[in-house]
């Protein structure tokens, strides 16, 4: 890792990337579990998508606040955004069609998802697939992106907004689930607006703007950092999983969260075969995540009887399928943006 301090001289922070690839990896776990009734650790869940917010955050930022000055590069990055995004979605789209049957065509759901725009349409309702609603919050970000980068030109200034969207957050997530016991399906549409996850996504963006003015990595506190944060998720107790997003428990969840991505920052980079091993994990990261309730939809109709059985085969279809989606999908559609916005 070079220690220059202009954006142009920060490479890739695969340690990043890896991170992504873990939280992806236990959402997968998170759901295999709770849908066969072995576990239901919602905490791992709740946090770990909420990590992905902070981790684009940070990696959009790190990637764009210097680059963002005129309209074409407005268009570069709205289009590059969109290859990064659609190929994949709409393939999954098409196969939770294929594997739930026609059906599952709800007419609303399948045009806002297919817009891409779903996020400022009640997210948790109006998507298709399992886990897209925080596709849809990651575009409103995305489009919100820009105006951060244009307006808040100092680290100092990024703090602030920070500070004020980590309180919006927790409010509006204060405001909506105090006193619940259990989602249903209005209370969930309700949750999943952009505004109870904006204080993640402002934090990436500081972690990053912190990272450019000081990029040297750490060797023994980042690792540290990063059990410590994991101690809370093991030690808070609660009497109903939604107790686990607000109150005290809340704000303590959300600083273990945030401080996870800090530690994953500024982890000592990987090398040789370590990085290549790390970078793979991270690249499987999207598909992982957005691919695994299709896994087990489609391993479901095998017929295999006994749970441990059917949740290895889902886990090992999801790795296969999405490293197929990988390298025949996703590396093409990004290489193709680039090609056509360079």
């Amino acid at each position: 890792m070079s220690d220059a301090s202009t954006p142009k001289s920060l490479p890739h922070v695969v340690t990043v990337d890896c991170a992504r690839g873990l939280l992806a990896a236990s959402v997968m776990a998170y759901h295999y579990l709770h849908m066969e009734g072995i576990a239901h650790v919602e905490r791992v869940a709740y946090y770990a998508v909420y990590g992905f917010f902070v981790i684009s955050g940070f990696a959009l930022y790190l990637r764009y606040q210097g680059d963002l000055k005129t309209a074409q590069d407005l268009r570069k990055y709205l289009a590059r955004r969109l290859f990064r995004i659609a190929p994949l979605f709409y393939c999954a789209i098409i196969l939770h069609l294929l594997l739930v049957g026609p059906e599952a065509a709800q007419g609303y759901k399948v045009i806002w998802s297919a817009s891409l725009l779903f996020g400022f349409a009640n997210a948790g309702d109006s998507s298709l697939l399992m886990g897209g609603w925080s596709i849809g919050i990651e575009m409103v970000f995305y489009l919100l992106l820009p105006f951060v980068v244009w307006t808040l030109t100092s680290r100092g200034s990024i703090a602030a907004a920070t500070a004020a969207a980590l309180v919006l957050s927790v409010a509006f997530v204060n405001f909506t689930l105090q006193g619940q016991q259990a989602f249903d399906a209005s209370l969930w549409s309700t949750y999943t607006q952009p505004a109870a996850f904006l204080g993640y996504f402002m934090a990436g963006m500081l972690i990053a703007a912190i990272f450019v003015a000081s990029p040297r990595k750490g060797r023994f506190w980042p690792p540290a950092l990063m059990v410590a944060a994991l101690v809370p998720f093991v030690l808070i107790e609660a009497a109903y999983p939604i107790d686990l997003l607000v109150g005290w428990r809340g704000i303590v969840l959300i600083g273990a969260t945030i401080a996870f991505v800090v530690g994953a920052v500024y982890l000592v980079e990987p090398t040789g075969l370590a990085r290549t091993i790390a970078r793979a994990i991270g690249g499987l990261s999207y598909p992982i995540y957005l691919l695994h309730p299709l896994a087990y939809l489609a391993v479901g109709k095998l017929g295999i009887v006994a749970a441990w059985p059917r949740l290895l085969a889902a886990t090992c279809l999801t790795v296969l399928v999405s490293m197929m989606v990988m390298r025949w999908i996703e590396t093409p559609a990004r290489a193709f943006g680039r090609r056509a916005f360079p």
